[in-house]
């Protein structure tokens, strides 16, 4: 039974609560709150209360206790499995346990107790066994977007999107907080142990001091999520990371580039799905590897299947007779790569790679489109002539008989100044004082065709 004494003046202009006494003698069905808000939200659960509540009925003060137990909010996606509130004359502390989007949150916060106009959380601490990233961007985008969530209630089997209650969030401010999670799940990135400090003001939410451990490897910095805009920022450094687990969960760049990688990362993005916030990426990274793996790039086999090369006469037979011959330089291995990339509208417009090897060095730089795959690489490289085959002297004779047969173009025919500067700029081969030649390729199209080198030659002093 709900018993309910009150008393309110100025009904005609602003109602003023001189008292509102509400006490539950046994818990009642929360769906109470169907009836108030004038829309099917709340399925099951109950709701046990003593409260007092008094002042303008636009901004009440509230005193007592409260407390919801198995309440579902389908709409939202949302279990309440425990939530415990104690209003205070100066602070409501709440405990809860909920399931939000997929994502287990325990959660104890101290919120000022002066009324509605603006909700000041002075601290909030969050524990997550495991938090469903993708499914929370989402659910930030709804309320960015002010879309409807489309959810399907399967139980009463109709849509029942049209019972959402617009959010705003421009009246909460979060002082401080703390996040801690022991699993996060975001496309196909391996992410655990997350710890970050958390505050959100003027629609900002921010992640700060952030740590977590990604990819096999370490991540800290900075986060934030502005919901005006639904802009995601990120400003971060990696150490030892997977670098082909990471260049698929940031970029969607397949087995291109392995090993464990250190870099920065300083980027934003919008968007309402993973494709437009792929287009709408924006910023700078930065990397290096140590006895990392290029397999198609940096493998002078690959670069060697040209079309070109191909079409002068140099066939995939003739290739494949010297094969085994360039098994150094065959697998795409580097002591060092190094690289940075300038991100503009989903576009890497600014690439440079440098890649450091003892018989092979390579500096590719162009541009790459995220979202259809395609590129407009050149390849400068340096290789060695005295590349250590297995049959020793025979083997670089045939080598070199095989590389007679590839066109080249003189240093002095270069009138691209800017081309010189970047054969000056390709790492020295490993070995000190090793004889080399210089070659240049170039790469178009899809990136994971078997037929995207377009040209290769030498470039001759």
């Amino acid at each position: 039974m709900l018993n309910v004494k009150a008393c309110v003046s100025n009904i005609k202009s602003k109602p003023f609560i001189e008292y509102l006494n509400i006490k539950t003698n046994n818990p009642i069905g929360a769906n109470i709150f169907n009836a108030i808000l004038k829309k099917s939200l709340v399925k099951g659960g109950n709701i046990i209360c003593d409260m007092q509540i008094s002042g303008y009925s636009d901004n009440p003060k509230i005193l007592g206790t409260a407390t919801l137990k198995n309440v579902d909010i389908p709409i939202y996606e949302t279990h309440i499995d425990d939530v415990k509130i104690n209003f205070s004359p100066k602070y409501a502390d709440i405990k809860s346990q909920i399931d939000y989007f997929n994502s287990d949150m325990n959660i104890t916060a101290k919120i000022r107790n002066n009324g509605f106009k603006k909700i000041y959380i002075d601290n909030i601490d969050i524990y997550s066994k495991k938090t469903d990233l993708n499914k929370l961007l989402h659910a930030l985008n709804e309320i960015s977007y002010k879309t409807p969530i489309q959810l399907v209630d399967t139980n009463m089997k109709q849509n029942i999107n049209s019972e959402q209650i617009p959010v705003d969030l421009k009246n909460l401010i979060i002082e401080k907080g703390t996040i801690k999670t022991d699993k996060i799940l975001y496309k196909s990135l391996p992410i655990s142990n997350i710890s970050s400090k958390l505050s959100f003001k003027n629609n900002n939410f921010k992640l700060e001091d952030t740590k977590v451990d990604i990819a096999d490897g370490k991540l800290s910095g900075d986060f934030g999520y502005d919901m005006g805009k639904a802009l995601i920022s990120v400003k971060t450094n990696t150490k030892g990371v997977d670098a082909n687990k990471i260049a698929i969960g940031l970029l969607d760049i397949k087995n291109q580039i392995y090993g464990k990688l250190d870099g920065s990362i300083n980027i934003t993005t919008f968007g309402a799905d993973d494709l437009e916030r792929m287009k709408n990426l924006n910023g700078k990274l930065t990397f290096s590897v140590n006895n990392g793996k290029m397999p198609k790039l940096g493998s002078l086999e690959y670069l060697l299947r040209a079309g070109n090369l191909l079409k002068s006469g140099v066939s995939g037979l003739t290739l494949n007779n010297v094969t085994g011959l360039l098994l150094p330089v065959q697998h795409g291995d580097f002591d060092t790569i190094k690289g940075d990339m300038n991100i503009k509208n989903g576009v890497i417009d600014d690439m440079k790679i440098y890649s450091k090897g003892q018989n092979l060095s390579i500096l590719i730089t162009g541009d790459y489109e995220l979202e259809s795959s395609r590129t407009n690489l050149f390849i400068l490289g340096k290789l060695s002539k005295n590349i250590n085959t297995i049959l020793g002297p025979v083997g670089n004779a045939s080598l070199n008989s095989f590389f007679n047969l590839i066109p080249g173009v003189h240093l002095d025919e270069l009138k691209d100044t800017e081309v010189i500067k970047q054969i000056n700029a390709i790492p020295e081969l490993s070995l000190p004082g090793d004889k080399f030649r210089i070659f240049r390729a170039t790469v178009d199209g899809d990136i994971y065709s078997e037929s995207f080198v377009s040209k290769f030659e030498w470039v001759n002093k």
